[in-house]
């Protein structure tokens, strides 16, 4: 078992729906149906490496938060199956990986509300032990080879 989180950020003012119904793939409503269109955002909960990211993602949203709350999950209570590439998010490097995709509900009772000052500041390679990592880096690994062979 790992000590490894992935974190998310909301609006406090869903805080209590949250902790009743989880962290819903299709929420009723979503910070950046707008900027990203919904198409793009069913099915997916958006989830960072690291609580300063999440917090970050929040804050970038359309209509930001005017009460942030970062919320932490345990790496190892999720299923590895529902974890994809956030296409949202590509990165030119690899240590520039910060975030997910789970295609999931996660239920409310493995969700906890933190303070990102006090968590730790995970980065791409402290999850390399696991299949998150290996996830994640076959998508960018493949999305670079395609990338330099268009260029040859």
């Amino acid at each position: 078992m790992s000590d490894l989180y992935l974190y998310h950020a909301t609006d406090r003012k869903n805080l209590e729906s949250i902790k009743k119904n989880g962290l819903l793939i299709n929420p009723p409503e979503h910070a950046f149906a707008e900027e990203i269109g919904v198409e793009a955002l069913k099915n997916k909960i958006f989830l960072a490496l690291n609580a300063d990211a999440a917090e970050a993602y929040a804050e970038c949203a359309d209509e930001c938060p005017d009460d942030i709350v970062v919320l932490k999950v345990k790496l190892d209570s999720l299923n590895n199956n529902n974890f994809d590439y956030d296409w949202n998010n590509r990165c030119e490097y690899k240590n520039d990986i910060n975030s997910c995709i789970y295609k999931a509900d996660i239920p409310g009772d493995l969700l906890q509300e933190c303070n990102p000052a006090n968590e730790p500041d995970q980065q791409f390679d402290d999850f390399e032990r696991t299949e998150l990592y290996n996830i994640l880096f076959d998508v960018f690994w493949e999305e670079c080879e395609t990338n330099l062979e268009r260029e040859d």
